[in-house]
């Protein structure tokens, strides 16, 4: 990667978010930049292989917990280089 290619504090820092978030466009509210604006980034490839880099890094641990008591099957997604972003299924 060139210097010209090198990405702002921006664009790195909506990253985390597009990997932990249900949408693009809840990303760009939780990191509050215009969707707009994430749209075009997407388009370059530079932003495009970081995002694929950190995902890569970030692949999410998935545990599976059946309550057998309550008939209940829990699964939990966690990222470990997001520790607080994570979400828990319910399924009957």
């Amino acid at each position: 990667m060139s210097d010209n290619e090198r990405l702002t504090d921006r664009q790195l820092r909506v990253i985390p978010y597009l990997l932990t978030s249900p949408s693009t466009e809840e990303a760009c509210r939780r990191a509050r930049i215009n969707k707009t604006t994430v749209y075009e980034w997407l388009r370059n490839e530079t932003f495009r292989e970081e995002l694929k880099r950190q995902r890569d890094v970030c692949k999410p641990d998935m545990v599976y917990v059946l309550d057998r008591g309550h008939g209940l099957h829990f699964y939990s997604l966690s990222f470990p280089c997001q520790p607080l972003a994570g979400v828990i299924l319910l399924v009957r």
